[in-house]
């Protein structure tokens, strides 16, 4: 039995020492969660399902702020990628996800023991947990570990990988890259013998969405025969692909878009108004193409005030697309058919792409993931693990009359630790600079 807040924790830091709170709980009101049915909700929070969309779309190089409408604060340091910027703020990069890991953990480790539901609701409850938290400590790998590289991944330093929900228990030690990727496949494997194929919320867990997750995780790993066996497994369940090529379509909605493998979301009103393309984002969508007219605009920004860091089924598409070309014996013609296939549902006038040459395909596999995905968050995670192949291009941001530039080697690929992250755990080792 354990007493939360009713709809969100108010702010989540790793403050711990051995004698300090593992997390940091403002508790305006509290309710106990005991019962079957509160677990369920839990899954259902605000703070599971959603939490920093636009910050990461601050990071990568598919946005850029209009001359006109700069930002300061918090908002101009994010956005020229400062070592520490959160001053007096929430970190909440690293405090939101890791909300979403405590709440995943009083399911995972309370669940079964409450009272009033099946053994078959509870061990579905617990999957759903479990799914929930190796995907947020993917997020948060994403931003504060080294990209993933086979060849290092057992000694770059990894993220704190928090299995309890004490909020006394010391925090855990980074560990590795590798053993953090390991935990997440783990929790995922664990995850899927008790998790229904399809869930009727699309934020929820779900064999599609465990599978899909692991191809994503595999595609980062480099590991790609595992990256198409479990595209293929999410695809099997899910694989409806809307047609919005016409001149007059509508942009689908978010919540009930069956594209939906997985949803992460989170509602921004402010920045979207304030940006525009990039030249490299822009340059990449013709006249004809509608994610361009309804997603993102080339002069005005973000066209949804929803944007999705979770799983769709044309990005699992594209994961097993960019797999078969890169595996060891490549499959472009499967390959070429998956975008040719996304492409001819997008632009009006679409032209199907052939090739036989591994590396032109690879660049049409990655610029067609680039324009689909243009209005999610995760191109700053395609941005990282894509940059030592020099397939990231340098970005560079002007802010009044100072000059910011990320090329694709910068080691603020992987944040800082934050400071307020650091001066509870003065031993936790910092990423390089």
């Amino acid at each position: 039995m354990t007493k939360i807040t009713p709809i969100i924790l108010a702010s989540v830091l790793f403050i711990t020492g051995c004698e300090k709170k593992f997390l940091e709980v403002d508790q305006p009101g509290v309710v106990t969660v005991s019962a079957t049915p509160d677990y369920d909700q839990l899954l259902n929070a605000d703070d599971v399902n959603g939490y920093f969309s636009w910050p990461l779309m601050q990071l990568s190089d598919n946005f850029e702020y209009l001359p006109t409408r700069t930002p300061n604060g918090i908002t101009a340091r994010l956005y020229t990628w400062q070592d520490q910027p959160y001053v007096n703020e929430d970190p909440t990069l690293w405090s939101m996800p890791y909300k979403t890991v405590y709440y995943a953990n009083l399911v995972i480790n309370e669940v079964m023991d409450s009272r009033g539901g099946s053994q078959l609701e509870k061990e579905k409850l617990k999957a759903e947990g479990l799914l929930a938290r190796a995907y947020a400590h993917f997020c948060i790998a994403q931003l504060y570990a080294k990209p993933y590289d086979p060849t290092t991944a057992a000694s770059d330093p990894g993220i704190p990988y928090v299995t309890s929900a004490d909020m006394y228990a010391k925090t855990p030690s980074r560990s590795t890259v590798k053993d953090c990727y390991e935990k997440m496949i783990k929790d995922i494997r664990d995850a899927l013998p008790n998790l229904a194929d399809l869930h009727p919320v699309p934020y929820r867990g779900s064999k599609a969405a465990a599978y899909a997750s692991l191809a994503r995780i595999y595609l980062h790993m480099q590991d790609y025969d595992n990256t198409i066996e479990n595209a293929d497994a999410a695809l099997a369940l899910k694989s409806e692909i809307l047609d919005f090529s016409a001149a007059n379509a509508t942009a689908p909605v978010l919540l009930s878009n069956p594209e939906n493998i997985y949803l992460r979301s989170n509602y921004e009103i402010t920045h979207v108004l304030r940006t525009k393309l990039t030249a490299s984002a822009a340059t990449l969508f013709g006249a004809t193409d509608n994610r361009e007219r309804l997603l993102a605009s080339k002069t005005s920004g973000l066209r949804t005030r929803q944007s999705n860091f979770g799983i769709t089924v044309p990005e699992t598409m594209l994961t097993k697309a960019e797999a078969l070309v890169r595996k060891s014996s490549p499959d472009l013609n499967t390959a070429l058919g998956i975008i040719n296939t996304i492409n001819a549902k997008r632009d009006r006038n679409h032209v199907d792409l052939n090739s036989g040459d591994a590396a032109e395909v690879l660049n049409w596999v990655l610029e067609e993931r680039r324009r689909e995905l243009i209005a999610s968050p995760i191109r700053w995670f395609d941005s990282r693990r894509l940059a030592k192949e020099g397939k990231t291009p340098t970005v560079v941001r002007n802010l009044g009359t100072d000059t910011y530039t990320l090329t694709p080697d910068s080691k603020k690929y992987s944040l800082q630790i934050p400071q307020a992250v650091i001066n509870f755990n003065p031993d936790m080792p910092l990423n390089e600079r």
